[in-house]
């Protein structure tokens, strides 16, 4: 049912390889948006912030961090990220390939490397960074469920953001924006 979906996903992101060749600069992060099949869905992978963090508590974010420099790659820092986070084992995320890269509110480069988490990968929540992890369906990031849309403004521009509400989950900002993205590509 979803082969098709993969597919185009797979045609239309940036190349694993054209990232890899990309040297990152100091400041820059990388998320892993994990895609998993189960139960005849394809579900988005999500985790919420501990509340304890300095930059973003308790906000709904997919795993991922700053560059560091023993990073080899930005598909380095966001695959160890979501490992330290959420323990996922990196021999257990297909790569599929990028989604060119976004700028947060404060000016970070963030990189979106998208991955097919294979059935059962065990998810656990690293207490210092996380209080939970979640999924939500694909299907929840498409227009006709948006719950309302945020203006953020960057460099004096406006830009509309759409905003989703998951089992009481929050889901705006840059999140929401690359979930739509990959959403909108993979169900066509």
């Amino acid at each position: 049912m979803f082969n098709a979906g993969w597919g185009r996903l797979t045609r239309q992101l940036h190349s694993i390889e054209t990232l890899r060749q990309y040297q990152p600069q100091a400041g820059e992060a990388a998320v892993l948006i994990g895609l998993i099949e189960r139960a005849g869905t394809v579900e988005v992978i999500l985790t919420e912030r501990a509340a304890h963090m300095l930059q973003h508590p308790s906000e709904v974010a997919f795993p991922g961090g700053k560059f560091e420099p023993g990073d080899t790659d930005l598909i380095v820092t966001a695959l160890r990220e979501a490992h330290e986070e959420t323990h996922l084992s990196p021999d257990r995320a297909a790569l599929l390939g990028a989604l060119p890269a976004r700028y947060t509110r404060a000016g970070v480069r963030v990189s979106a490397v998208v991955a097919q988490i294979a059935p059962g990968a065990a998810l656990i929540p690293d207490p210092a960074e996380l209080s939970a992890i979640f999924t939500a369906p694909i299907t929840l990031f498409q227009p006709d469920q948006v719950a309302r849309f945020d203006t953020i403004e960057r460099q004096g521009v406006g830009y509309q953001i759409p905003a989703y509400r998951h089992q009481g989950y929050d889901i705006w900002g840059l999140t929401a924006l690359l979930a739509t993205e990959v959403a909108s590509v993979f169900l066509g």
